[in-house]
């Protein structure tokens, strides 16, 4: 599960069949990095977090779109108690 920045995606920027499935795109796909980077509003100020989530075994990752970031696990985490992600876009 996961939370990313708002921003309009055109699908005719990205070629045909760019976005043809569920699976074709993710904000954490190095292959589309520099066109999210190019989104950026004045709203992004100088943050550097853009997405983030956590799979089913605890690990959470980040992104700022430019590098490899390495994942975290979250200790104590258990997949079949609730939470939530908050992306903080004033931070």
């Amino acid at each position: 599960i996961g939370v990313v920045r708002p921003m309009q995606i055109n699908v005719s920027d990205l070629g045909d069949g760019a976005l043809r499935g569920f699976y074709e795109f993710s904000p954490t796909m190095r292959k589309f990095r520099e066109y999210l980077r190019g989104k950026q509003t004045v709203r992004w100020k100088d943050s550097n977090v853009h997405c983030c989530a956590v799979d089913c075994d605890g690990r959470f990752f980040w992104y700022d779109w430019t590098y490899d970031q390495e994942a975290t696990r979250i200790e104590g985490f258990d997949s079949d108690s609730p939470f939530a992600l908050l992306l903080d876009l004033d931070e």
